[in-house]
């Protein structure tokens, strides 16, 4: 029996050497090592010792040398797959709770930042993104027309301008030539006859040709604050005329509009999250009062995707892109876990658009038995070892030493807090489309990179920010995810 216990002994010591690193989802790994050796060392005691009985018990009836040797063979093989089998049945019910835990904690988190972020400043968190200088607000300084930027106007940012300033200040043929010419001059003329002032605020590039601005047109003591999305059309890179104009009011002598929001002052005690169950049943039932918005990120998007879905960005939403979402509908909100997902709903119901987060996010729906098209998790696609990868903070200051550049995807406001020196920050997931390839040209021609984070949607966010540096010829090493012990 002497070499059964010296079996035991070595198990429980292979055992004990193991380390299981825990790493933020969707490649979850929880560490609960002690766990299972503790549970698999008290299994296999007692089945030991009840094989030992037993033992006892059939020594006088195994007659043969050989018939012993089988006993003893399949014995400790029987404990050893039992005593396994259990230890695995505990870890796969240990990390499932540790797994829904962390989430909650992550979401109170999320939730928190973002309420601390709100409470510290007024302006989005696409105000923050800092790429290259920032330039002090200018005005044009005339008295019918003022812009109010916090950057240098590009090409359609002049053009733009240029349209409502000539509006302004009474030049309706000039302004009327570069319209999109749907009415006469004279209907055109008819909507502005009475406008004293035009102000533009908070005036947003989104892509190549769109743009957003808050745009506050005065007509005597009466003024009406609209939200404008403007479609431009861009010949050989120079503007040409407005392609299309998608506009929203806002407020109206500082009372908040009425027929637009009739719907969702209707509906708006509705919570903003709802079930797989609930979703399914909309879906199923043939109504036509809602869409489905999946606002991850364009390689999630890629990956898979909800049957008939409109994918537009977070980042693009915030920049200006909730225009094009309708006013009389529900808005049902894809992300990935559902944390995203709760922020896009709520930023949604500010503009009085009835958005609502589908609880657990994209995952949970297909683990649900939920449709879908393609794959939902990242890992599926993206697969090699580069992906799983975190470092210590040993190995990242080594890799620092070498060379390596270090790009952080944490939120623009943790990056302005505190950083790694020399780090960038490309915070993927708050950053709008137009200005992705200038915040990607932070990073040096081919270089090597390790992608920063600290929680778990950045830490995703990081990830995919390595694909994307991948794309553009970059070398992704992998993550590091305790920023915090470089201080």
């Amino acid at each position: 029996m002497k070499w059964i216990f010296a079996a035991i002994a070595i198990m429980v010591a292979l055992t004990s050497a193991m380390q299981v690193q825990a790493v933020p989802p969707p490649d979850f790994i929880f560490n609960v090592g002690s766990i299972l050796i503790q549970f698999f060392t008290l299994a296999f005691l007692l089945l030991s010792a009840a094989f030992g009985s037993a033992y006892q018990f059939l020594k006088a009836r195994l007659a043969t040398r050989r018939a012993k040797i089988v006993f003893l063979t399949a014995s400790l093989g029987l404990i050893t797959a039992v005593a396994g089998g259990g230890a695995y049945l505990v870890n796969f019910y240990y990390q499932k709770q540790a797994y829904g835990q962390w989430l909650a904690e992550s979401k109170k988190m999320t939730e928190q930042a973002v309420e601390q972020e709100s409470a510290a400043t007024s302006t989005s968190p696409l105000d923050t993104l800092q790429i290259g200088q920032s330039q002090e607000a200018t005005s044009t300084g005339m008295a019918k027309f003022e812009i109010k930027a916090t950057q240098p106007l590009d090409k359609v940012g002049i053009f733009i301008r240029d349209y409502y300033s000539n509006i302004a200040n009474g030049k309706f043929e000039q302004a009327y030539n570069v319209s999109k010419r749907t009415v006469s001059l004279a209907t055109f003329k008819s909507w502005y006859a009475s406008t004293t002032r035009i102000v533009i605020e908070n005036l947003q590039r989104i892509d190549e040709t769109k743009a957003s601005l808050e745009l506050t047109l005065f007509e005597g003591k009466l003024a009406t604050r609209y939200g404008v999305l403007m479609t431009v059309n861009v010949d050989g890179g120079q503007p040409t005329r407005v392609d299309k104009s998608e506009v929203r009011v806002l407020s109206q002598g500082g009372l908040e509009e009425s027929a637009e929001g009739t719907f969702f002052d209707a509906h708006k005690d509705l919570p903003a999250t709802t079930s797989n169950t609930a979703f399914r049943d909309a879906i199923q039932s043939g109504r036509k009062d809602f869409i489905v918005l999946d606002a991850r990120e364009n390689v999630e998007y890629e990956n898979g995707y909800f049957p008939g879905s409109l994918h537009i960005r977070y980042a693009d939403l915030q920049a200006g892109r909730w225009i094009e979402m309708p006013r009389d509908k529900y808005v049902y909100v894809f992300c990935w876990s559902g944390i995203r997902g709760s922020e896009v709903a709520n930023f949604l119901r500010t503009k009085k658009i009835l958005a609502i987060s589908l609880d657990g996010g994209a995952k949970g729906w297909v683990d649900a038995g939920g449709r879908w098209e393609g794959n939902i998790l990242f890992k599926t696609k993206y697969s090699d070892a580069r992906y799983q990868k975190l470092f210590s903070t040993d190995e990242a200051r080594q890799k620092i030493k070498d060379g390596v550049v270090m790009v952080d995807s944490r939120e623009p406001y943790k990056f302005k807090q505190w950083h790694i020196p020399g780090s960038v920050n490309i915070p993927l997931m708050y950053t709008p489309s137009i200005k992705i390839e200038e915040a990607m040209a932070q990073v040096p021609k081919d270089a090597t990179v390790i992608t920063v984070c600290d929680a778990y949607v950045n830490c995703f966010d990081a990830n995919i920010t390595g694909v994307e540096l991948e794309k553009r010829g970059h070398a992704y090493l992998g993550r590091y995810s305790q920023p915090w012990e470089m201080k």
